[in-house]
């Protein structure tokens, strides 16, 4: 990324015209678990034989392990797991998060996270929401954290296994919530942080909202260590006008 680029990038900072996209990669300095790591977790909760018999591995695709985990063991005991892993009394660490506290002018924050480092950092100067009946306690007064995975405290709003991935949609698709979300991502410069765009919402509704802009989008930002000439190729083919920040220039 040029210097000038990042010139920008600090200058819509600035402004106030930025909303922060969190992943879960934002969360790793903290001790939670990467993609791999969870799933890993869920897979410790079956048995012997219903291991056998699901015949995945550590490289299996999360959304369908965490399916198998609630088809057999059931709802309760998968959300059990995600509030041992991510609940309140997991926080020890959020001095990464603290660092973008002191960034006054990021008003609106996104995550699919479930954890509640935002919570820890921010305190009562964050309103999170969770769910469609948050809407009415966006404050802007406060900073307003979009939680759109839900969290251990709002377990039915819990965005995980394959089936969750469709109710998501099915849920959400013309929901006040989702487009006060859109609202966000094509009035205001998205800056991505922790994440990769194999995402599966990022990729479909939420990238949707940016590419239906063409070239009336905003320019994004994309802080990743990984992010391949393939993958910026992709994002251009797409028309998404976003720029790859290295990691080791970024908040890292």
């Amino acid at each position: 990324m040029q210097g000038e680029d990042l010139d920008k990038l600090v200058a819509k900072i600035i402004s106030g015209e930025v909303v922060l996209f969190a992943g879960s990669g934002l969360s790793l300095y903290a001790g939670y678990p990467s993609a791999w790591k969870l799933a890993a977790d869920l897979l410790s909760l079956l048995d012997s034989e219903e291991f056998a018999e699901s015949r995945f591995t550590e490289q299996s695709d999360l959304l369908d392990i965490a399916q198998v985990i609630e088809d057999l063991k059931g709802r309760d005991v998968l959300v059990n797991k995600i509030s041992e892993i991510f609940g309140r009394s997991t926080v020890k660490n959020f001095k990464v998060h603290e660092m973008i506290v002191k960034i006054p002018f990021i008003r609106d924050i996104i995550t699919t996270n479930y954890d509640y480092l935002f919570e820890a950092a921010y305190g009562p100067s964050l309103q999170a929401i969770v769910d469609t009946s948050d809407l009415g306690n966006i404050n802007q007064q406060k900073v307003n954290l979009f939680k759109i995975h839900g969290d251990p405290g709002n377990p039915e709003a819990i965005v995980l296994t394959r089936d969750d991935y469709a109710r998501f949609y099915r849920r959400n698709i013309n929901t006040p919530l989702l487009s006060v979300i859109q609202e966000r991502l094509t009035t205001k410069t998205v800056l991505f942080v922790g994440y990769s765009l194999q995402d599966i919402n990022i990729r479909g509704e939420f990238m949707y909202a940016l590419e239906s802009l063409g070239t009336n989008a905003k320019e994004a930002y994309l802080v990743s260590p990984s992010c391949t000439k393939s993958n910026q190729v992709s994002l251009k083919k797409r028309g998404l006008n976003i720029s790859v920040i290295p990691a080791n220039n970024s908040l890292s």
